[in-house]
């Protein structure tokens, strides 16, 4: 299983609009997914939809069970596909006062999951359905610096526009990033790769 997200925002009002995601397989022309977060719809939490999958005309196209609500998507353009952040990532580790603490991964996950050059990190509960934040955009990782843009912010519009810079470095599967949040408090962390891209 692959692990996938689903933003909807209007970026140019600043407005988040939902997001939900789980993970995926795909066979056959059959897309499952199972859900782990909604926004739209909290009961879908815990479900496994089966529907169909094809490549037409350079789309990808899905439908939901029963062959309703098809859905066609475009790939992105990506202009750098050498990502060493592509995949999903889950966070493991965080400062606080001065000391690192293991964050244990459970039902309350924290993840962030990476194309080539777009992000989005989730905080959701798969056993209460409670979402608790999401934000994402464009970013860059060169030369031990990692790089957002911020485009949709579900706790805070304000932040919608802002560019975060952080030091980092990949090491044995795990990415250390230190630097300041939008709020401007210091942060240092520690994610674990779950999938690569």
């Amino acid at each position: 299983m692959v692990t996938f997200t689903v933003a909807v925002y209007d970026e140019q009002n600043r407005r988040f609009i939902g997001t939900y995601g789980g993970t995926y397989s795909l066979a056959n022309g059959h897309l499952t997914e199972n859900y782990e977060f909604s926004t739209f719809d909290a009961t879908q939490v815990g479900r496994t939809v089966t529907g169909t999958s094809t490549i037409k005309n350079g789309r990808w196209q899905t439908t939901g069970p029963g062959n309703k609500t098809g859905e066609a998507w475009k790939k992105l353009n990506e202009q750098n596909n050498n990502s060493p952040l592509a995949g999903t990532w889950c966070i493991t580790g965080r400062e606080r006062n001065s000391e690192m603490s293991a964050v244990r991964p459970g039902p309350r996950k924290t993840l962030k999951i990476l194309s080539d050059t777009r992000f989005q990190w989730i905080a959701f509960n798969t056993e209460t359905a409670e979402f608790s934040g999401t934000g994402g955009g464009r970013y860059t990782a060169e030369n031990g610096k990692y790089t957002e843009h911020i485009e949709f912010f579900s706790r805070d519009s304000s932040r919608v526009g802002m560019q975060l810079s952080f030091n980092y470095e990949v090491k044995d599967g795990r990415w250390q990033h230190s630097g300041q949040s939008s709020t401007g408090s210091k942060v240092n962390e520690i994610w674990e790769r779950i999938t690569a891209k």
